[in-house]
């Protein structure tokens, strides 16, 4: 009888140290799956960001480049019509100096 119920009494046991080791072991797993998930999103988090950043550069960057084509352009017109606002001075000038000379001109010949 002694032997019936120490072998219950170690058979007790023996399910009771296996039931604690088996639940620490599943507490384990899932610890490590957690932080496995953990590493695995904050990866994905730290790539999205950086995909986001290059992104937002780069629109920013075509941003100031058409500004600056604009302004680029904007000014090639406005020496446009500084290089066309003088030559045509300068153009009107020689045509007064020639009208004066030809009237000097025929004025002489009107004289003689």
């Amino acid at each position: 009888q002694i032997i019936k119920l120490q072998a219950l009494v170690r058979g007790h046991l023996a399910r009771q140290t296996y039931l604690r080791t088996k639940e620490a072991a599943v507490r384990i797993q899932a610890n490590v799956k957690m932080l496995i998930q953990r590493r695995r999103y904050q990866k994905l988090k730290n790539c999205t960001i950086l995909l986001q950043k290059t992104y937002r550069s780069m629109v920013q960057m075509r941003q100031v480049r058409n500004d600056f084509l604009q302004q680029r352009k904007s000014a090639v017109v406005v020496q446009s019509y500084l290089r066309s606002y003088i030559a045509r001075k300068e153009y009107l000038k020689q045509k007064s100096s020639a009208i004066v000379i030809q009237s000097y001109v025929r004025m002489h010949l009107e004289r003689k």
